[in-house]
């Protein structure tokens, strides 16, 4: 379970990690279960994609990922900048958190985590 992963299931998704029970993750109406990995598998971003009632776009997978082309989201009606990502999973949570407001600090901190 990354820190990334952790920050968006509390910060974006309002998950809570069930007490006395590390791993298993509360979404305030039923159990989730693990943690999905957002920042790295495109099926679990997009379940943050989903949950902003967003879009995002990079183009094409080889565009973002080969040339760093620019990606945008745009979450609550705003753009968003999701730049500093390696991979398109990780874009999105860049983006959905800056969204919510998540500092670039506090980010940084659970991306070298």
């Amino acid at each position: 379970m990354s820190k990334l992963s952790e920050l968006v299931a509390v910060r974006v998704m309002g998950w809570h990690e069930v007490v006395g029970t590390p791993g298993l993750w509360y979404d305030g109406a039923r159990l989730v279960g693990e943690l999905p990995e957002f920042d790295t598998s495109i099926a679990d971003a997009w379940r943050v994609v989903e949950k902003m009632g967003g879009t995002f776009d990079c183009g094409s997978p080889y565009m973002f990922v080969i040339q760093q082309a620019p990606a945008w989201a745009r979450f609550g009606g705003n753009l968003v900048d999701p730049s500093g990502a390696n991979t398109i999973p990780e874009a999105i949570c860049l983006a959905a958190l800056r969204a919510c407001g998540v500092s670039d600090g506090e980010i940084e901190e659970a991306r070298k985590q």
